[in-house]
Parts: C-alpha cells; sequence; structure tokens
C-alpha cells in the first residue's frame, strides 16, 4: 500500500511538472513570436548558471572555470545581451589574474569595459576600473592602477554606495607607492565608512589590517604603531583571540626589528591569554618565544618552550609547527653543544618536512579523484533521472497525453542539449585529466588520433598540437621517426587491440638524426564508446633497454673474467648439483674423473672415497644453511706440500638460499711465507713489549693471541689473563661499535686500516692501525682523546668565527701592524668588498689581502676632507697603544653625496699577548641618517608652522585684548570713584603695560621678524645685541661669504646660534662669545666658542633637549655637529654643512 501510494504521488507530481514545462514552452513561443526575444530569458538563465559554475570550478581546477567563462561568453554574444558578456570577460580576467597571466586578464577586462561603455550600468564601470587597478598594481604599473582606483572611487560616490573595498585598496597602493599621507587619508575615509554603517566596534579590525600591510612591507615600526592603536581600542573587551593575535603580530615585528626583549614581553602577553582561551595562535606564540630565547641565548628557556609546544601538538596533526618546534630544539641543542640530542632532533624535522611534502602531494591526488567521483556520480544521477522519467508512460486522460506528448517533445529536445553539453564537457575534463598523467596518452580511432596529451606529443615529438585524424604511423613520419617493426605487423597489433582488452608490445623507433628510442606501448579498448576507439599508453623505456643492453654486456665481462682467471670458481645447488662452473676447475674435474665435467653433475663424484669427502660433504652442507665462511685446506702431492683457500658464499634470491658460490685459490707460497714468519714470532713479541703504543693480536675467532703490557695498561686488566679469551664476551660494549665494524671490515677485506675513531662506552678517542692477516688481526691503537678535544674546540670555534665574520651585515676588515708601522689586510668580508668595489673596481680578496692599508683607504668613502688619513691611521695606532676599543661616528662626503658610519675599532692581542692587530667594523648609518634628515624636516617644520601660529595668536589676538584692556584702564583713570581706589587702577595699568611687552617680546622669541625682513645677518646680529643687554659680555661676529641662503636653512642655522647663546648664558658664566659663519666652496662652516668654565661632554644627559634640537637640526641639513669642551677650558660647537646635498634638495 505504501508504495502503491508513493508511486501515485510520483506520477502526480510528475503530471505536474510535464504540464507546466509544456505550459511554459507554449508562452515562450508566443513571446517569441510576437516580440523576437523569446530566447533571451533562456539565454540568461543558461549564462548566471555558466557563470555559477565557473565561480565554483575556478577554486580548484581554473581551466575548468576558463572553459564555462568562455561558453558563457560565446551564449551572450550570440544573444546579443551585453551586460552578460561584459561580466563573463571580467569573469575571464579574474582567473587571469589568479593564475598570474596579466597581460591577458588586462586584455579581457579591457574588452569588457568597452561594452560596459556602451550600456547606462555604472557599477559595471566601477568594476572594470576596480579590477584594471587591481590588475596594473600587481605588474607593478602604479600610476596606471591609481588613475583606474580614482576613477571607480568617483564612479562609487555617483552611485551613493560607498565601496569599503574601493577605498582601501586606493590607501593599499598609495601606501605601496611610498605617499604615507594619501594611504592614512584613504585608510580614515574607509574608516569613516565603516563608522557610518555602525561598524564602529570593528575599527580596531581596519588598524590591524593596516598593521599588517605595513608589515608585509617591511615598515615593522610604523606596523607595531597601528598594532598598538589596535590593541588600545581592545581595552576593556573580553576578546581574547584578538589580543592574542594582534599582540603575536607586534612580536612578530619587534623580532623583525631585533628586539627581542620586548618581544618576549609581548609573546608572555600573548601566550597567556591564548592559554586563556586555547586559541590555535598559542603554539605559534610558544614556538616564536623559543626563537627569540635562542637568539638571546637562553636556550634553556628555549627548549623548555619548544617542549611544551610539542606537548601541546600531541592531539594534533599540525606538522608544520610541530616542524617548527623540532627545529627549536635541535639549534639550541646544537648551540649547547649536546650535537646528540641536536642530532636526534635534527632528523625529526627532516622528516616532518618529509611527510608535510608527501601530505600536500596526496592532498593534490585526492582532490582530483574526489572530483572525478563526483563528475561520475551526477552522470549517473543525470541517466536515472532520465530513466525515471521516460518510464512514466500510463496518462489515462486522453487531454493529458496530449499535454504529456508535447511536454515529452519540447524534454526530449532539452534532454539531447544537455547530453551533448554533457558529453562536451566530459570530453574536456577527460582531456584536461589526460594532460594531468605523467605517461603519454593518444585516443586513436578508426579514422586516426582523436586526442592526444602533452606528454605523448613530447614523446613522440608531434608538437604541441598534433593534426586529429593521421594514424600514428603517419605522425611519427611527419616527425621524423621511422619503426623498425613493418607498417603491417604495427597495423595488426592495432586491429587486434580493437577485439581485445588489454595488450602491450615494445615499439623501437629510429629518429633521422640517428637516435633509438623504444617504447612500452600499452593497448586499451574503451567499453564505454559506441564508436571502436583505443586509449594508448606511451612510456619511453630507452634508459631502461639502454641499462639492459649494459648489464647484458657487463654479465659477458664477468663470465670472461671468470673464465680467464686461475682461480677455481664454482656454483652448486641444494642438490650438490653444479650450476655453473668456470674453466680451471672443469680442467681440474676432468684430471681427477677422467671425464667432461657439466652442469647438474654432482659436485661429490661417487667415485671420490676417503675422509677428504667427507671432510668437503660437511662443508657444502655447513654453507647450505646460509653461512658464509673460508677454509684452508692443505693436499700432499708427490711429497709437496699444497695449500688453497677456499670461500664458501650462500646464493640469497630475495630470502631464500638457492645455491652456494666457491672461490678457491692457491696459496701455497703465502702458506710458506707465513710459517716463516711465525718462526719469529718470539722476535717480535719482544719488540712490541718495547713500544710505547698499545698492541693486542686476535685469532679468527677474536680470540686474544697477544696483549702487550701497554694494551694491559689501557684495557685495566692483566695481559696474561685476557690471552685465549674472546674479545667481545670480554667486552661486550664494544659490540656495533666503530671499532667492532672495522676489525671485521679489515678482516673480510684483508687490507690495512688507519682509523680515528670515539668509543662511547668508555667516552674516549682512539688512533688505530689494525693489520689483518688471514690467520687473524693485528691492532696497534693509543689514546688521542685530549687531542681530539682540543681539534673539536678549535674546529667549533673557527666555523662559529667564521660564520659571524661572513654572515653580519656590517663592513669588517682585520688588519695587522708591521714593525715598520704600517698595516697590512689579513681578511675582509664581502660587505668591505662591496663598498671599496665603488671606488676600485674588480678588487678581490686575494688582492686585497697583504695590502698595505695606505694603497687603498685613501681611496674610498672614508676618507675625504674630513676624515684624512693620517687621522684615521692615528686612531688605529691610539687603540693599539691603549688596548681599548674605540668607537665614534665618522661622515664622509663623495661625490656629492654624504655617507655616515658607526666604526668600531677593536684591539686583538697575539703572541706574548701584544696587540697587533686591529677588526674594524663599520657600520653604514646613511639609510637611517637620510631617513632621520626626513623625519627631522616634517618635525621642524611642523615646529615652526606651529611657532608661526602661536607668535601671530600672541601677535594679533593676546596684545590687541591687552591693548584695549589697557586702554579701558586709562579711560577708567579719569573718573575714580574714589581717591583710595586710585593705587589699584595704577598698579593694574602697570602689569597690563607688561604683560603687552612681554607678550610682544615672547612673539619675536618665537618666531623672530627679523629673519622673514632682514635675512639671518641682520637676526644674529639683533641676538646679539639682546644677548649684551642679558649679561655683561663680549659678542664677537665674523661673517665672510655670500650668504643667499633659502628661509629654511636661514632659520634653522638661527635657531642653532639662537639656543647656543641660550646655553651659555645659562650654564657657561663667559665673558667673551665668539661666532664665525663663512661660505666655503665645500660648503658652510659655522663655529661658536665661549671662555666659560666648560664641563664633560660624555656626563652630559644625552636626553637634554637643546643640543639635541641643534644635533636634530644639523641631520636635518645632511651636515656634520662637533662638540669640544673641557672643563674650565671652554666650549666650542663646530657645524659644517655640504654645500652639494644643500643645492641638489633645493635647500641653498
Amino acid at each position: 500500500m505504501i508504495i502503491y501510494v508513493r508511486r501515485t504521488h510520483i506520477r502526480i507530481r510528475l503530471f505536474l511538472v510535464l504540464y507546466l514545462s509544456s505550459a511554459f514552452s507554449f508562452n515562450l513561443v508566443c513571446a517569441q513570436q510576437e516580440t523576437g526575444s523569446g530566447p533571451l530569458l533562456a539565454d540568461s538563465l543558461q549564462i548566471a548558471e555558466l557563470m555559477k559554475r565557473s565561480a565554483m570550478a575556478r577554486r580548484y581546477d581554473m581551466g575548468l572555470g576558463i572553459a564555462y567563462a568562455q561558453e558563457a561568453l560565446c551564449l551572450a554574444q550570440e544573444a546579443g545581451l551585453v551586460r552578460q558578456e561584459a561580466r563573463a570577460l571580467y569573469r575571464l580576467g579574474g582567473i587571469a589574474i589568479q593564475g598570474g597571466d596579466f597581460e591577458e586578464a588586462i586584455h579581457y577586462i579591457s574588452q569588457g569595459k568597452q561594452l560596459a561603455e556602451q550600456t547606462d550600468d555604472d557599477r559595471l564601470r566601477v568594476s572594470a576600473h576596480n579590477l584594471l587597478g587591481l590588475t596594473h598594481s600587481r605588474v607593478g604599473n602604479y600610476e596606471v592602477a591609481l588613475e583606474h582606483f580614482l576613477t571607480a572611487l568617483k564612479l562609487d560616490e555617483q552611485l551613493g554606495s560607498k565601496d569599503i573595498t574601493l577605498a582601501e585598496h586606493t590607501a593599499d597602493l598609495y601606501a605601496t607607492m611610498g605617499d604615507t599621507a594619501s594611504a592614512v587619508k584613504y585608510y580614515r575615509h574607509a574608516l569613516h565608512i565603516r563608522k557610518s554603517r555602525a561598524e564602529r566596534e570593528e575599527a580596531w579590525r581596519l588598524l590591524e589590517k593596516e598593521g599588517v600591510i605595513l608589515h608585509t612591507q617591511k615598515k615593522y615600526a610604523r606596523a607595531i604603531v597601528y598594532y598598538d592603536s589596535a590593541l588600545l581600542l581592545l581595552q576593556g573587551q573580553q576578546n581574547l583571540t584578538s589580543l592574542g593575535r594582534i599582540t603575536h603580530r607586534k612580536a612578530l615585528a619587534l623580532v623583525a626589528l631585533h628586539e627581542y626583549e620586548a618581544a618576549i614581553q609581548e609573546l608572555r602577553k600573548a601566550i597567556a591569554w591564548q592559554e586563556e582561551i586555547g586559541d590555535h595562535f598559542l603554539i605559534q606564540s610558544t614556538n616564536l618565544a623559543a626563537k627569540v630565547y635562542i637568539h638571546l641565548g637562553r636556550l634553556q628557556q628555549a627548549i623548555a618552550l619548544s617542549k611544551k609546544s610539542l606537548e601541546l601538538l600531541q592531539n594534533r596533526k599540525d606538522l608544520t609547527e610541530k616542524s617548527v618546534a623540532y627545529q627549536n630544539l635541535y639549534q639550541a641543542y646544537g648551540s649547547m653543544g649536546d650535537f646528540r640530542r641536536a642530532y636526534v632532533y635534527h632528523q625529526r624535522y627532516g622528516q616532518l618536512k618529509d611527510s608535510l611534502m608527501n601530505q600536500q602531494k596526496s592532498l593534490q591526488i585526492l582532490g582530483l579523484q574526489m572530483k572525478f567521483d563526483h563528475e561520475n556520480q551526477a552522470d549517473e544521477n543525470e541517466k536515472l533521472l532520465l530513466a525515471n522519467q521516460l518510464n512514466e508512460k500510463t496518462i489515462r486522460n486522453q487531454l493529458y497525453v496530449i499535454l504529456l506528448a508535447l511536454a515529452l517533445l519540447l524534454l526530449a529536445f532539452v534532454l539531447i542539449y544537455n547530453f551533448h553539453q554533457a558529453r562536451l564537457q566530459s570530453r574536456a575534463e577527460y582531456e584536461l585529466l589526460y594532460e594531468h598523467v605523467n605517461e603519454g596518452v593518444v585516443m586513436l580511432e578508426r579514422e586516426g588520433i582523436r586526442h592526444c596529451n602533452r606528454k605523448a606529443a613530447d614523446i613522440l615529438g608531434l608538437g604541441r598540437h598534433p593534426l586529429k585524424g593521421q594514424s600514428l604511423l603517419q605522425a611519427i613520419q611527419q616527425a621524423g621517426f621511422h619503426s623498425r617493426m613493418s607498417d603491417a605487423s604495427f597495423q595488426r597489433k592495432i586491429t587486434a587491440a580493437y577485439s581485445q582488452d588489454f595488450s602491450l608490445f615494445e615499439w623501437e623507433l629510429v629518429h633521422t638524426s640517428g637516435k633509438v628510442s623504444w617504447l612500452e606501448v600499452h593497448l586499451n579498448r574503451l567499453k564505454t564508446r559506441k564508436l571502436p576507439s583505443l586509449l594508448v599508453f606511451l612510456r619511453d623505456i630507452s634508459e631502461r633497454k639502454a641499462a639492459e643492453e649494459q648489464l647484458a654486456l657487463e654479465l659477458r665481462e664477468k663470465n670472461a673474467l671468470i673464465n680467464n682467471t686461475d682461480d677455481l670458481v664454482w656454483s652448486i645447488d641444494h642438490q650438490m648439483r653444479l650450476r655453473s662452473f668456470n674453466q680451471p676447475f672443469a680442467r681440474m674435474m676432468e684430471s681427477v674423473t677422467g671425464r667432461p665435467l657439466k652442469a647438474g653433475d654432482l659436485v661429490i663424484d661417487p667415485a671420490f672415497v676417503g675422509e677428504l669427502v667427507e671432510k668437503w660433504r660437511r662443508h657444502y652442507e655447513r654453507a647450505l644453511k646460509g653461512e658464509k665462511f673460508m677454509i684452508t685446506d692443505a693436499t700432499e702431492i708427490d711429497g709437496q706440500m699444497y695449500f688453497a683457500d677456499t670461500s664458501f658464499y650462500p646464493i640469497m634470491e630475495g630470502d631464500k638460499l638457492i645455491g652456494v658460490s666457491c672461490f678457491s685459490k692457491d696459496v701455497t707460497e703465502k702458506m710458506h711465507a707465513t710459517l716463516a714468519l711465525k718462526a719469529s714470532e718470539e722476535k717480535y713479541r719482544t719488540q712490541m713489549e718495547r713500544i710505547t703504543d698499545a698492541f693486542v693480536a686476535f685469532d679468527n675467532d677474536w680470540n686474544y693471541t697477544y696483549v702487550n703490557a701497554k694494551a694491559g695498561e689501557l684495557l685495566g686488566r692483566d695481559p696474561a689473563s685476557l690471552i685465549g679469551k674472546n674479545v667481545w664476551e670480554e667486552f661486550p660494549e664494544g659490540v656495533g661499535q666503530p671499532f667492532y665494524q672495522a676489525l671485521h671490515e679489515a678482516r673480510r677485506k684483508q687490507q690495512f686500516m688507519h682509523i680515528e675513531l670515539y668509543y662511547p662506552p668508555w667516552d674516549k678517542w682512539y688512533e688505530d692501525h689494525i693489520y689483518p692477516s688471514p690467520e687473524g688481526v693485528s691492532v696497534f691503537y693509543h689514546d688521542i682523546t685530549e687531542r681530539k678535544k682540543t681539534q673539536q674546540a678549535l674546529q667549533q670555534r673557527e666555523a662559529q668565527l667564521s660564520l659571524i665574520f661572513n654572515s653580519v651585515a656590517e663592513m669588517m676588515l682585520l688588519v695587522k701592524r708591521q714593525p715598520a708601522g704600517i698595516f697590512v689586510v689579513e681578511t675582509a668580508n664581502e660587505k668591505f668588498l662591496e663598498m671599496l668595489r665603488v671606488s676600485l673596481p674588480g678588487i678581490s680578496m686575494d688582492q686585497l689581502r697583504g695590502a698595505a692599508l695606505n694603497e687603498f683607504l685613501s681611496q674610498t668613502v672614508l676618507i675625504n676632507e674630513w676624515e684624512s688619513y693620517e687621522r684615521s691611521i692615528g686612531r688605529m695606532h691610539k687603540a693599539l697603544e691603549s688596548g681599548e676599543v674605540h668607537r665614534f661616528e665618522l661622515k664622509t662626503l663623495s661625490k656629492g653625496k654624504l655617507h655616515a658610519y658607526q666604526v668600531s675599532i677593536t684591539p686583538i692581542a697575539g703572541l706574548g699577548n701584544q696587540y697587533d692587530m686591529l677588526l674594524l667594523v663599520i657600520h653604514d648609518l646613511s639609510e637611517k641618517l637620510q631617513q632621520e634628515e626626513r623625519t627631522l624636516n616634517a618635525v621642524y617644520s611642523a615646529i615652526e608652522r606651529e611657532r608661526k601660529r602661536i607668535a601671530g595668536e600672541l601677535h594679533d589676538s593676546l596684545t590687541q585684548t591687552l591693548s584695549i584692556a589697557s586702554m579701558n584702564l586709562k579711560n577708567l583713570s579719569y573718573d575714580f570713584p574714589s581717591l583710595e581706589e586710585a593705587p589699584k587702577y595704577a598698579k593694574a595699568l602697570y602689569f597690563v603695560e607688561e604683560a603687552i611687552d612681554e607678550s610682544r617680546s615672547l612673539s619675536h622669541r618665537i618666531m623672530p621678524k627679523a629673519i622673514e625682513d632682514f635675512g639671518l645677518l641682520a637676526s644674529v646680529e639683533e641676538l646679539a645685541e639682546k644677548t649684551r643687554k642679558v649679561q655683561p659680555l663680549e659678542v664677537h661676529l665674523q661673517f665672510e661669504g655670500d650668504f643667499a641662503l633659502s628661509k629654511e636653512m636661514e632659520l634653522n642655522l638661527f635657531r642653532i646660534i639662537q639656543e647656543a647663546f641660550n646655553n651659555i648664558l645659562k650654564h657657561a658664566r663667559a665673558n667673551n662669545i665668539w661666532l664665525s659663519l663663512k661660505r666655503e666652496a665645500s660648503g658652510l662652516s659655522l663655529l661658536i666658542k665661549d671662555d666659560g668654565r666648560g664641563f664633560v661632554p660624555q656626563s652630559l644627559d644625552k636626553q637634554g633637549i637643546g643640543l639635541r634640537s641643534m644635533q636634530g637640526r644639523v641631520n636635518q641639513m645632511g651636515g656634520i655637529f662637533v662638540l669640544e669642551s673641557q672643563p674650565f677650558a671652554g666650549t666650542c660647537i663646530s657645524v659644517t654643512i655640504p654645500i652639494h646635498d644643500q643645492v641638489s634638495s633645493g635647500k641653498i
């Protein structure tokens, strides 16, 4: 009953669908007849579906996404739908951007923009300008990109949509171009839009994003400011996840600035927050903290944090963070000198790294498999639906039958169209799948090649797009190949493959150039296709064929070698029957048995009798049990003793033993020599006791045969008690150690070995001389532990020093003073050579090493009129004589460009603790100086503008107000209520007049009017006159040269002079001030000197505002500021400003 009701329900639903479909088709046809635009709605719906498929497909397969978008584009062009055509072009441009093909992206988007201009849809034009801006910014065309973004913003404002993304893209581009002010402007615009949309609580997200952008641009200090602002907005909220994440990013920026202590403080906060909520950033913060501790040298804390990270990762599959933890551990243990643990963790790190790579490959393969399964399932579902729809044919009513017939006709048309489209799509997807196969794939039909992937085209030399319809033989002939197999034989194999599921053969091809190629051809019949077709897999096996030929050649050479040797070589199977043998063995056996030898004969002939037969039978049985051994056999022939060494080697096939190989060599002469040597053994024993090295001898069973006194001392045993005992039973801890392996290898190869090895059980190093012989092994050895420890310490120190010397970012130079007083170069790092090649192109380290310092130093940017060669050499001699480190900052002018360096001279003691070498470390501060100069320009410009504004406010507002108050008080003085009130009014008037004078004086001090009206010299003279009035001292002025300076420079010089005069008046207690201002060819020089009480410059507070202000203004002008003073000897300030920089920057 339930089944019947369900079937009835399905029939009713099917009828309704068919009825509605027929009605819809009828209305559609009517509308088409009336308006001529019937297909537009269907086309629009189909285009929208294709665009949706393209958006979904581009995530995992860009090729499939392009195919959908191109199909939508063609359909829109055919239907004349301009908007849909423009959107399809935009989609193709977006996929091209995703694939990195920016030229193709610009082409598609520009076509879409042209179509958008034909419509009245401003939103389409906004999208075009936005996409073009993104594309041009990716390829570095920032000006063009900015123009598109600004146009899109203008159109967006006209629409009133206020797109936040456009504002952020514009701000990001300005930040990339270095226009910070404009970037901040548009960031604020985006923030304003967010606030207007009731997203004020999310403003900290924008600040965090701005910080991340600056972070990626390596502007770490500015990024920290934005992170701090975001954290300030988050205060008071319980959003611990965001607090931990932003604090983690701030710590990353601090690490990039090498502020490790500050980074540790931030990471502690982040870890505390993340532990409270169990955030996934906890492991990353822990690993970063461990890495910072490694930089700070706090290795134990780094190890503890790394192990904590591994504990957190126990139940997780985050292999990336686990590899970082292992990397931190092996670096920490390596820095501590614990190389065993460092090696263990380094191995784990390498294994995890390999696992990550394998995991990525597996995910790619799984994605392709899931895609393939999904498509197969979709085809099966579509076929099932089709079968269900075609089986419903039992409608009773005649009217319903007519409507059903019409609906079935329409449905058949739709199904045929969809099936055709599905076949086209399936064919494209299969061809795309074949392109990703590592083997060559060719699809053959009776008519010829239907499809050929890139790998097959490369193997056959067909080019990228072989002509379809050709046979495979025609295609390879066109590529310059001919087949060693006849055309008829090849065609028979192809024809036979159509009637069987699978066939395989090897195909030899010869190119016209003479190159021979071997292909392994797999023929697979496709059963799912109606037309007979084959799927041909091609694999290039040329290298394998060459290897097989080489192996056959080597086998022939090996057989020739075995047959040409005088030794006996033979092999037997389990039944002791001969498998193979060489000619000497055959001749020997034939001489004994009297008949020719052949494979399969028993190796122990039945005619053999006596003890010799049983002895050899035991040897063969022993070898057939899998034991490898060697025997020395003696045979008496005609009263003469002959000796032979016979080796037995089991033959394994996998884990199965299939026979034994035997090698016999005549060692009669060798044995006679051995017996002669044994006769003199006592003589050598006496000599062995006299040598200082330890000496031991073993037989073939590793039993002690001799131990001298020194060996007994090192072993801690009585030599006599060891004789006859097995070394590995007496010292079992040595089994498997390098010494154990060396002894066995020497005996096996019968070669002398000299090794130095570490013996872990005793924690000692030994130098061993191993002498193998057929009777055993002799070893001379002595303890070299102390020497090894010294060598390892020296090597480690040299490696560390070399790594530091060559990896630092500063320029480094090591020089040595000669007896004549000159300095000779010992070595220099690459950074110093780069600086030197500016003035001496092509100079190498070999040319520099051993050269006198005066031969090249005077030609570098380090030496000029401000820093003479003699002055530099004097500093170096002074450092050697004092034995102390000298540090100083150096500013030089070269080719009109100011250079700043921080120089450190460190004396190094040589033999006899005499200082004869110097290490010069030179840090280039030029970029920092330029940055400070730009910052100071902005700061002091803002200060002067504020001074000017305040001075104007004082003069125009406060002074006028006080003047009006003074006039009112004067008017009141004519009409006092009583004589008792008159003194009060007079006193008030006096204070008002004083306030007017003070405000005018303060206004002139803040912004001296003489600077603007009369220039620098008049302002300095006015300042000197005011100084004379304040204190009874003399001011001596001297001006030389032309002082046509910019207002900005005049103001800076006046502020420096004003600050110097104020310091003299406050602290110096001087009687005279000398001021000299000169304009010379090389620049401007300012000298201010007094005869006051002086001071010690080193004791001066570095945070003093006055001196720091003077120093900052000099840096702003690119000059050099020098302060010299001694107690009770006055103070001298010297300022030198290069004229070249000032002219080039427009400051003079």
